[in-house]
Parts: structure tokens; C-alpha cells; sequence
């Protein structure tokens, strides 16, 4: 079915997030969202997960729906849709068994997704010599912490959309450290952004957007921060 062999790119433990497909005529409030985890790959075309659970509510999922998978692999997040084949009870796990019905593809940054928001967020502009040495370790847990106001509009794997008063350039390498709260959890990323453009924010105000890609960003933290969009999308689809 697919060209990437899901044997050679996923593994079990690895994360999976399952968007329901809405059935003909519905509505994307009816979608149904899932968290769960590879059990075991029996083959290239199947891929087992554990059944979800929901608190201490274990989630069944039946047999012949379909999903936009989402694999949270050592290589990076790849997707498919996928459709439940059957289910099974193995020692004390409940499994799914998720055939691949479309190619198994890699997720590029142009496909990531964008959520609107507001969060405050501290950015420098890296000095000359900062930005050499970024580029050589790749390691922005060097810098001293940034001061300058700015708050986040929008946030994706690939990148972040912000509004700051600061004069910042094309090319400019920013320095960038903000907090994402999920429930009760909350975590502080550090990052560095190249800043890619800008258009200054209307009613004459001072501010400036700037619309900027993560340089470098450690996997980890781009898989944190699409986990972060996921679950406050389904958040707000909850309550809305």
C-alpha cells in the first residue's frame, strides 16, 4: 500500500493520534478524537494500537471506522488514513488492529497546521556571534534569556506568527522562550526562530507581525508543540 515501510519508521510505544473520519453528511464537530499508542506491527499494511482510554475509561473502537492516523515516529510524524479491522484482547492490553488504506507519508512543514492563539512570549535577536554558534551546536540552551515583549498569534509545528513592538529583520535569527499550558500542565520551550517576513499591525499602532520558521528545532519539541495544537483543538470542540 505504501512506499514508506512502517516496520522501518514506527515502533511500539511510539504516540498515535486518531482523527475520526466524520461519516457522509457530517459535520467536523462530530469528529471524535483519540490518543493512544502502537502495540505491535504485524505487517507493513497493519499497524495494532491500544485501545484509548479516557481517564479510567477504556474507549473501544469499532470495527470499521475510519481515521486520519497520526504516527509520532523516531524519524518523525508520518500519516495515513487508516481503518479498524477488528479488535482483540491480548493478555491484559485491548487492541486495535488499524489497516492502511492510503500511503504511509512523512509529514512536511508545509502541511502543518496553524492555531490561532495569544500567548505572551520573550524574543531577542541573536548577536553576529550567537548565530554562528547556533548554527554550529544547534543548541539554543546557550543563550541568555530573552526580555523583549511579544505575544504568539498563531503556532504550528513548522513555525510561530507573532506581534512585538521590536525592530526585527528578514533573515533575523530570534531567540525565543514561551510557556504552553495543556490542562494542568505546563511546560517552557526555548527556541530559535528566522524571522521569514513582516507587515505592520493596523490602527497605527507601534507593533509589528512578524511570521517566522523554528530553526533547528529539536523533534521532541516539535512533536510537544503539535501534541499541544491537538489537544487544544479538541478542547475547544468539546466545549464549542
Amino acid at each position: 500500500m505504501s512506499e514508506i515501510r512502517a516496520s522501518e519508521v514506527l515502533r511500539p510505544g511510539e504516540r498515535v493520534d486518531l482523527e475520526m473520519v466524520p461519516a457522509f453528511g457530517g459535520t467536523e464537530e462530530e469528529k471524535k478524537y483519540y490518543i493512544t499508542k502502537i502495540y505491535e506491527i504485524p505487517d507493513d499494511d497493519h499497524i495494532d494500537v491500544l485501545m484509548p482510554m479516557e481517564k479510567t475509561k477504556l474507549l473501544l473502537l469499532e470495527v470499521d471506522t475510519e481515521f486520519q492516523a497520526f504516527f509520532y515516529g523516531r524519524k518523525g510524524i508520518y500519516t495515513c488514513e487508516a481503518r479498524v479491522a477488528e479488535r482483540y484482547r491480548e493478555e491484559q492490553f485491548v487492541a486495535a488492529s488499524l489497516e492502511i488504506t492510503s500511503e504511509l507519508k512523512k509529514q512536511q512543514r508545509r502541511e502543518y497546521y496553524r492555531y490561532s492563539c495569544v500567548i505572551g512570549m520573550n524574543t531577542r535577536r541573536l548577536t553576529e556571534e550567537e548565530m554562528v554558534q547556533y548554527e554550529t551546536t544547534k543548541n539554543s540552551d546557550l543563550f541568555e534569556q530573552p526580555e523583549d515583549k511579544s505575544v504568539i498569534v498563531d503556532i504550528s509545528g513548522g513555525g510561530i506568527r507573532f506581534v512585538t513592538p521590536m525592530a526585527y529583520e528578514k533573515g533575523d535569527l530570534i531567540y525565543c522562550r514561551f510557556l504552553l499550558s495543556t490542562g494542568e500542565q505546563q511546560k517552557t520551550y526555548s527556541c530559535v526562530v528566522k524571522i521569514l517576513n513582516s507587515q505592520p499591525v493596523g490602527n497605527h499602532t507601534k507593533n509589528v507581525e512578524y511570521r517566522g520558521e523554528f530553526r533547528y528545532l529539536d523533534d521532541r519539541k516539535r512533536e510537544a508543540i503539535i501534541h499541544y495544537i491537538f489537544e487544544e483543538e479538541r478542547r475547544l470542540r468539546r466545549r464549542g
